[in-house]
């Protein structure tokens, strides 16, 4: 009885295949479905659009990005390979909105508010500890650290 794959395949041979290199023999020595599907397809590649308005097209084992930086209206591109996923999805996180100089400036940003953040974080910190001090009756902790000069604390009898 002959196989359906037997019926569907050309006999194996050393066959090249566009981007995808040497075509893959399995323990029987015929070529596998996926790899007579590349030796007729040398080239395939797919596209779609992403959530955020981009575009992203795939062919070989790469992925590309194309999309405009919501900030400064500039093309954005990113090139992801896949190789390494062979079974299962390939999701591999969201594709970039901003350009790389947006993206370094919104971080900037970002990082100069997280420090004020956090000092006034602190502050309110601080101030809730020494009402809880102040109604016990404790003597507040002297201060530590860098901060311990600003006030002049350090020249107090210590």
């Amino acid at each position: 009885m002959i196989s359906r794959r037997c019926l569907y395949l050309r006999p194996a041979e050393p066959i090249t295949a566009g981007l995808y290199g040497e075509i893959m023999i399995d323990d029987s020595g015929t070529p596998t479905r996926l790899d007579a599907w590349r030796r007729n397809n040398p080239c395939p590649f797919r596209t779609w659009t992403t959530a955020n308005g981009g575009c992203v097209v795939q062919f070989g084992y790469f992925r590309v990005f194309y999309g405009r930086c919501h900030g400064c209206d500039a093309v954005v591109t990113t090139r992801r390979n896949i190789r390494a996923y062979k079974k299962g999805p390939t999701r591999l996180g969201r594709w970039p909105s901003y350009c790389r100089e947006c993206s370094r400036r919104r971080a900037e940003e970002h990082d100069r508010g997280a420090k004020e953040r956090m000092r006034r974080k602190r502050a309110e910190q601080r101030a809730f500890r020494d009402e809880q001090y102040r109604a016990r009756g404790w003597e507040l902790p002297k201060p530590r650290g860098r901060n311990a000069y600003r006030d002049g604390a350090h020249l107090e009898g210590g």
